[in-house]
């Protein structure tokens, strides 16, 4: 059943990135950030092991900048498309951005560390899934499984969907 789920994931992704999504076009990526254009290597993965790699890395800085606060990040990172879900009801790019910015601040010793990822699928070489268990480090009982899919697009991996759901303490 998951090889059939992420076979359809895969089908649905491709359909909407469309075919003009994956090129590297240099000015593209030149007009990109130079934080992103770092991680994707200024654009997108060769292989699927390369964009598992870009991915994982993406994921640390994605780690950094929740306790940052660091909605720069967030509004480069995010597609424009961007759904989020999980909650009461799905929202978007600015919604997520904007929950965000209402967190408390962290102490700048709550960072770092290895991304909270347990699994980074890549479809292919501009699709990639994420998902697993992420703990808050600044209040540790506090758990959410996640599911993210970032695409290849315009030489910038983009996250264009992210689920959330809140564990219940004592869970995993």
């Amino acid at each position: 059943m998951r090889a059939a789920l992420l076979a359809s994931l895969a089908a649905i992704l491709a359909a909407c990135t469309g075919a003009g999504s994956s090129t590297n076009d240099s000015a593209a990526a030149a007009t990109g950030s130079a934080e992103t254009a770092a991680v994707s290597g200024g654009g997108c993965a060769t292989t699927v092991e390369d964009a598992k790699t870009q991915i994982a890395r993406l994921e640390e800085q994605w780690e950094n900048a929740f306790y940052r606060r660091d909605s720069a990040f967030f509004g480069r990172t995010l597609d424009d498309e961007f759904v989020v879900a999980g909650g009461p009801t799905a929202a978007g790019k600015r919604d997520y951005i904007a929950d965000l910015m209402k967190g408390p601040l962290v102490p700048d010793s709550i960072t770092g560390g290895g991304p909270p990822a347990e699994d980074v699928r890549a479809l292919t070489p501009d699709v990639v899934v994420v998902s697993g268990v992420w703990t808050n480090k600044a209040a540790p009982s506090e758990k959410a499984a996640y599911t993210e899919v970032f695409v290849c697009r315009n030489g910038q991996w983009k996250a264009i969907h992210g689920h959330y759901s809140d564990l219940p303490r004592g869970a995993r």
